[in-house]
């Protein structure tokens, strides 16, 4: 039984990796060189069945992200018509600007690919 299951472990991740489905990600262009800062940040009104779990679907931004930007506002049902800010700006870490980047202190992966214009913004984790 024991050997059994390592395998049974592999299959049970990658079908979990597979059923998760495409990954999205908010793409900004990249700054010129010498700048740390991309994005700018921006302004919603709320409609009535707005959540910011619904939110940070629709614009690429995590939960948390969404609750630290608008302290005070009902994440879960914020009125009509309250102003949401969307945190869509970024500071980019320290380094080269290719490649895979890990931002621990963001709980982010930057993959800026050599050559291109635009820096793909993932979610990684979650804060405990």
């Amino acid at each position: 039984m024991l050997p059994r299951f390592p395998a049974v472990s592999r299959c049970l991740s990658l079908l979990a990796l597979v059923a998760a489905g495409p990954v999205a990600a908010l793409e900004l262009p990249l700054p010129p060189p010498g700048e740390d800062i991309v994005g700018q940040v921006q302004t919603i009104k709320a409609k009535y069945e707005d959540t910011f779990a619904d939110l940070g679907t629709q614009f690429d931004l995590g939960y948390l992200e969404m609750v630290a930007a608008n302290p005070g506002v009902d994440a879960w049902l914020p009125k009509a018509g309250t102003e949401i800010v969307l945190p869509t700006r970024f500071i980019l870490p320290p380094g080269p600007r290719e490649g895979v980047v890990i931002n621990l202190a963001e709980y982010r992966l930057d993959s800026l690919p050599q050559g291109y214009r635009y820096r793909a913004h993932l979610s990684a984790g979650h804060r405990p």
